[in-house]
């Protein structure tokens, strides 16, 4: 029998259910005439036949699980130290920095407000508020510390005025300064808003606001999101019910649901098709028989030509995808099967300067590795407790704590090819930030052909991005169905994947489409909750827009619905690729039984021939009475 799951199941366990199997029945084949030469009685002939199979099955476990081993140690080791370097850094900037300049204002020389340690060492202790020179547009025009607002409006004098620093107006300079906004032209009454000037003349403070913040409007949808609190703490855990009800429901409908969008896909180009040549038809015959002449004729002529064109492209199109839908009608069912497989497994499992660039690339590097290191031992995880579901043959026996003892496997063993993949994903990832601020640069210079190749090198990383993750994920499955090393677990996944791509393109096809319908029906079903419940509160509550609340609810929805999905996802890649090496691996027979559930080997047309006979002999076998007493 070839299963990766003995690799994985507790020997000990194994063993006892093993050699207790009640199944085991008809010992006179196998332990009388062994035993019956020793003068055992039949008590003792069961005890010695359990106990021969309990060592034999406990020494089987255990020598395969020694082919589990760690892999990929250096990365881990690699991944340590880098972090290590990040934190010395991160360290030193926090003792020898200045954390205000992230709290306090900095006027537009990069000077921070309120403090003497500024790096062209003017002395701003005393002048902790920030005044901007022109109001009207504030990010584009000078801004200056000052000591405090002004409390009232006045136009700029000689003997009332607030300057860049070091410049002093005279009656013949004061007009020319104030027209280059050297000097504010008008001293605004203003009261100081987060460290900033903020103007009390509604005009003024208009103008201000559409630059800066908004700062009324975000007083009131402050107000919204400070008292509909309890309302994003139910959108959570409404929008989980949600999601898990989806997913159950999708153990039901996911079949009906893609073949339904498929026959409606194919009916609607070909209703276009049927559509455009009706459409033409009917242009033609007005054109042969008017008498119209002009402008308008040659629009319908134009029309025609049209109507012509698209009914060729819609019909071409209709042949294809009736051909495609017929070829890939198996491909396309075994991917309905997966899904659901999917489905049952979740409801089975328990889920328990250029030195300063290098250091701002090495962060950004860091940070990126960090992520994916999380994201990969979370991918290794879950895909390790659906690998436990597939390679058991007895779903209704599943072992215990699959996600624990998954994530058990994955930290004894396996951080090693994770922090590999992981620093993989992240520097594309970091180059691929890099690309895009250079890009930025560049299309300041208006240099259409740096511009070009710039977009290029994006478009390029972004494709190598995904093709990176791609093999990252179906890596991290071989892994958790093996305990393979990084790179030996890349090179079969893809060569399984490459063998089997039609079914590939199903399966894809097929999940996406679900997924992604399932996370839309979540969002747009915990919204429609909370929507009645806010339109019902709204005044009780003093809401000024209720659609802040819901985006806030909507996205929280969605966010969960994304999350809670990925684990459905990474559960139907996780089987598919089982999938596909049980189908290589073993071929029914009583030695390699399939370990696919009967609906997929039905899909398939395979079945496990022992099984099948061992069936149909207990179907005609009749059993005495006193078979029981007989032993």
């Amino acid at each position: 029998m070839s299963s990766p799951v003995f690799r994985e199941s507790q020997p000990m366990a194994a063993a006892v259910q093993v050699a207790c199997n009640p199944e085991i029945t008809n010992l006179r084949k196998h332990v009388r005439p062994q035993c019956a030469d020793f003068g055992l009685g039949w008590g003792w002939q069961y005890v010695f036949y359990c106990t021969f199979v309990f060592v034999g099955v406990l020494v089987t476990r255990l020598l395969a699980l020694k082919t589990r081993s760690c892999h990929d140690a250096a990365f881990l080791i690699l991944l340590i130290a880098f972090w290590v370097g990040m934190w010395i850094i991160a360290s030193t900037a926090v003792a020898y920095g200045d954390p205000k300049r992230l709290l306090l204002p900095s006027d537009s020389l990069g000077n921070t407000c309120g403090t003497n340690t500024n790096a062209n060492g003017t002395d701003l202790s005393d002048k902790p508020n920030l005044f901007y020179l022109n109001p009207a547009n504030p990010l584009s025009n000078p801004s200056v510390c000052v000591a405090n607002c002004p409390n009232s409006t006045a136009i700029a004098s000689v003997e009332s005025f607030i300057c860049s620093y070091g410049v002093m107006p005279s009656s013949a300079t004061l007009v020319s300064l104030t027209t280059s906004f050297q000097c504010a032209p008008l001293l605004y009454q203003s009261q100081p808003v987060a460290g900033r000037c903020m103007p009390q003349d509604d005009t003024l403070r208009g103008q201000m606001e559409s630059v800066i913040s908004a700062v009324g409007q975000i007083d009131k949808i402050t107000h919204d999101v400070v008292v509909c609190w309890p309302v994003f703490l139910g959108a959570v855990f409404v929008a989980m019910v949600v999601a898990l009800l989806w997913v159950v429901l999708l153990r039901f409908v996911a079949k009906e649901m893609v073949w339904t969008t498929i026959f409606a896909v194919n009916l609607a180009v070909g209703g276009i098709a049927l559509f455009l040549y009706l459409y033409w038809q009917n242009r033609q015959y007005y054109y042969s028989y008017s008498t119209e002449v002009g402008h308008d004729m040659i629009q319908v002529q134009w029309e025609i030509y049209a109507a012509q064109a698209g009914t060729y492209i819609f019909a071409v199109l209709f042949v294809l995808l009736v051909i495609i839908t017929i070829f890939m009608r198996k491909k396309i069912m075994i991917a309905c099967e997966i899904v659901k497989e999917t489905s049952e497994a979740i409801g089975k499992m328990p889920f328990d300067a250029t030195s300063g660039r290098l250091l701002v690339i090495y962060h950004i590097l860091g940070s990126f590795w960090g992520l994916c290191f999380l994201q990969g031992v979370n991918q290794l995880t879950i895909a390790g407790a659906f690998a436990s579901y597939y390679w058991t043959m007895d779903k209704s026996n599943l072992p215990p704590r699959p996600v624990t003892r998954s994530l058990y496997r994955t930290v004894r063993y396996h951080l090693g090819s994770v922090a590999l993949g992981s620093l993989l994903i992240a520097v594309v990832q970091t180059i691929r930030v890099l690309t895009w601020v250079s890009a930025k640069q560049v299309a300041k210079t208006r240099r259409r052909c740096l511009i070009w190749i710039f977009g290029c090198l994006n478009g390029l990383l972004a494709m190598l991005h995904r093709v990176v993750k791609f093999i990252n994920k179906n890596a991290y499955i071989k892994i958790a169905i093996d305990g393979q090393a990084f790179c030996a677990a890349c090179g079969s996944a893809m060569g399984l994947i490459v063998r089997n791509g039609l079914k590939l393109v199903a399966v894809s096809f097929v999940a996406e489409y679900v997924l992604t319908l399932s996370t839309l029906c979540v969002t747009m079903v915990t919204v429609l909750i909370f929507y009645g419940i806010l339109s019902s509160k709204k005044d009780s509550l003093e809401l000024n827009f209720i659609f802040v609340p819901l985006l806030i609810v909507g996205l929280e929805a969605f966010l969960i619905g994304v999350g809670f999905l990925s684990v459905y996802r990474m559960g139907i890649d996780t089987i598919f690729l089982s999938f596909l090496e049980d189908g290589e691996r073993n071929d029914g027979s009583a030695e390699r039984p399939f370990f696919m559930t009967p609906r997929l080997q039905s899909v398939i047309d395979v079945s496990n021939k022992a099984m099948v006979e061992e069936k149909k002999k207990k179907s005609k076998q009749i059993v005495p009475r006193n078979a029981v007493e007989e032993f």
